[in-house]
């Protein structure tokens, strides 16, 4: 890792946080938890690395707010489109990852890079221009014999590729990147209006067989296809226009409950922790992050939900809308419930003049799977926010899932 602030994210974010937080795996206790391996219980203050933390000044790009690193290793598309999605593993680390594909010194990149949990994405290429990231023309015979007219193309100039954090060896992938990946690859299709199917959606290691195996035997085609699908809102081929604004779209894959609906001063309308499931214009949910996608437990609204650790910290998931008038609304909070969660979670309302106009505690281990009563609050016109606060006693989880506005009787 040469590029200082790959460097600097490398020593903070994954050697001292591993060290401080302990090894763990979600699952462990039915929910996103699951400690295996934790700090010395004897150590009580966090070990501080003597090095500079990660500028982290990026700008966030593109519908799932990935944070921007110029790569050189890009050239012109000279008039083709993109037709397909690439997906790769790194074979390291992320920061490891995205800084050698940052490196003109590799000769090689790739547009996006996913990290291990799904909670950061980095943009290297924009769409629109040619990454580096497959050795192959098109051959049909490598595609179930799809589309053999393009044979002799290069897969450079017709591609997004996605590089994720990881071994093609590995036995299994974190929820949180596959549905990471899942939004990211539905914004792309939605943008380029590429068919969402496992010929046009492919594995480096299939177009490129005789030296790749990447993302390996282990990645969970269907259940990432179908979370595509979920991503983009059921439909199977490309369309118009990703949804953006305020941070990333949330959640997981799998079976959940319906779609949101659109902001109006008299009607009701939810905000989905996925943000391809809002109109970004009028509703949309913000994390940092510190908060990273799950479907890990049952009983989630649509396609999953954020969830972070609870500790002293200013750092909400915010549910933002935007009200043509002030009024009085119902607001109701769902979640999937778990062993691991928070007995005593908060949810906070905020008007549009950044004044507190309700609160409510909560007990997140139960009640799951159903929209929870949090009280009638009254907005004003503007851009208003209910927010979750992780703010509370260490050792359990916050669940930012979806949140429902219905105008007070």
């Amino acid at each position: 890792v040469d590029n200082e602030e790959a460097v600097s994210e490398y020593v903070h974010l994954e050697v001292y946080k591993t060290l401080n937080e302990g090894v763990s795996i979600e699952g462990g206790d039915g929910g996103d938890g699951g400690v295996v391996a934790a700090p010395s219980s004897g150590r009580r203050d966090p070990v501080v690395p003597d090095w500079p933390a990660p500028a982290r000044q990026g700008i966030r790009t593109g519908d799932g707010g990935a944070i921007w690193t110029s790569s050189p290793n890009n050239s012109s598309r000279s008039g083709a489109t993109a037709d397909f999605v690439i997906i790769h593993t790194c074979e390291g680390t992320y920061s490891g990852c995205w800084s050698w594909l940052a490196n003109s010194a590799s000769g090689v990149s790739a547009h996006y890079v996913v990290n291990d949990s799904g909670s950061e994405v980095r943009q290297l290429v924009d769409e629109d221009r040619k990454a580096w990231h497959i050795s192959a023309n098109y051959d049909c015979n490598n595609n179930s014999g799809v589309e053999c007219s393009r044979n002799g193309d290069p897969m450079n100039s017709w591609s997004v590729g996605i590089e994720h954090a990881g071994y093609a060896s590995q036995s299994s992938w974190s929820s949180g990147l596959i549905q990471r990946s899942a939004e990211l690859t539905c914004g792309i299709t939605q943008r380029h209006n590429i068919p969402r199917d496992s010929y046009h959606i492919v594995g480096h290691g299939q177009l490129q067989p005789w030296n790749r195996t990447d993302p390996g035997a282990n990645w969970p085609w269907s259940d990432y296809m179908n979370r595509i699908s979920s991503a983009c809102g059921g439909g199977g081929g490309g369309g118009g226009g990703g949804g953006g604004g305020g941070g990333g779209g949330g959640g997981g894959g799998g079976g959940g409950g319906g779609g949101g609906g659109s902001t109006s001063s008299g009607s009701q309308f939810i905000i989905d922790s996925n943000n391809n499931a809002n109109d970004t214009s009028h509703h949309y949910t913000d994390i940092s992050s510190s908060w990273w996608g799950s479907a890990n437990v049952s009983g989630y609204y649509n396609t999953g939900y954020w969830v972070a650790p609870t500790e002293a910290v200013s750092d909400a998931a915010s549910f933002w809308f935007d009200l043509d008038a002030g009024g009085c609304w119902e607001v109701e909070a769902w979640w999937p419930a778990a062993s691991d969660r928070s007995p005593a979670i908060t949810w906070l309302g905020w008007d549009a003049d950044d004044r507190e106009v309700g609160r409510a505690v909560v007990d997140q281990r139960t009640d799951g799977g159903r929209w929870n009563h949090l009280g009638d609050w009254t907005f004003g016109a503007g851009w208003n926010r209910v927010m979750l606060s992780r703010w509370t006693s260490p050792g359990a989880y916050a669940v930012a899932d979806a949140v429902r506005l219905t105008p007070c009787n």
